[in-house]
């Protein structure tokens, strides 16, 4: 499917949602071996958390990070705050922070379709998605085909095995934001109450976190998930 005259890695693409949330404190310290007490330092409203659509290519491009906080459409958040949030990520609000069927045709509209739109005249662009209801639906499949796009389905149960952003990418954008969040945590002044972070902080920390993902890593991925004819 993937090798013929049609096809190009860099038009061969995957994406998937991952929950973020606002704090990533480690789960770790290192202290002198029979010390009573240990001191950790712990962010305000690490629960809270918003939705990250990650879009990576089989030639180690990473697209623009899409990312869905919790607020209604139209609302302050959406109207008054996302647009002053760090270029370089498209925002937008959905009443859970989850993606919905509005959410996803706008990813496929502001992320998806500007990149397939620059695939050489020739080459037919194919995306690969989970089996998640919403990628499912036939307002979001046409909206994708209308891009020039194709796009296949992973089998329910295999996007351990098969999907490269499970198997190589989430872990190290993980890291990268516990790293980055670890950063701004040490950065506070322990002699104050730490605040709560804010949604821009959030949105910066993405952005940097996406920005630390290396090409090798993410072809990496997609050798792992068994697409081992782009080494």
């Amino acid at each position: 499917m993937l090798l013929g005259r049609t096809r190009d890695p860099r038009w061969t693409i995957n994406m998937d949602q991952t929950n973020q949330f606002y704090g990533s404190s480690p789960k770790w310290t290192i202290n002198v071996r029979g010390q009573r007490t240990v001191n950790m330092r712990k962010g305000a409203n690490e629960s809270h958390r918003c939705t990250v659509a990650l879009t990576v290519t089989a030639a180690g491009n990473v697209l623009p990070p899409f990312v869905v906080y919790k607020g209604p459409k139209g609302g302050t958040i959406d109207s008054r705050e996302l647009p002053c949030h760090p270029d370089g990520a498209v925002y937008t609000v959905q009443t859970k922070a989850w993606f919905d069927e509005r959410v996803m045709l706008q990813w496929v509209k502001q992320v998806l379709a500007p990149y397939v739109t620059t695939a050489p005249v020739g080459i037919i662009p194919i995306l690969f998605l989970d089996s998640f209801k919403v990628h499912l639906l036939s307002s979001v499949t046409n909206a994708i085909q209308n891009t020039g796009c194709q796009v296949d389905y992973i089998p329910a149960g295999c996007t351990g095995l098969v999907q490269p952003i499970d198997v190589g990418i989430n872990k190290p954008y993980k890291s990268n934001m516990t790293k980055v969040f670890t950063g701004w945590l040490s950065d506070q002044d322990p002699n104050l109450p730490i605040r709560a972070p804010k949604r821009e902080d959030v949105s910066a920390w993405i952005l940097s976190s996406v920005g630390m993902l290396t090409e090798d890593t993410v072809k990496n991925a997609w050798r792992k998930s068994g697409y081992s004819y782009y080494e």
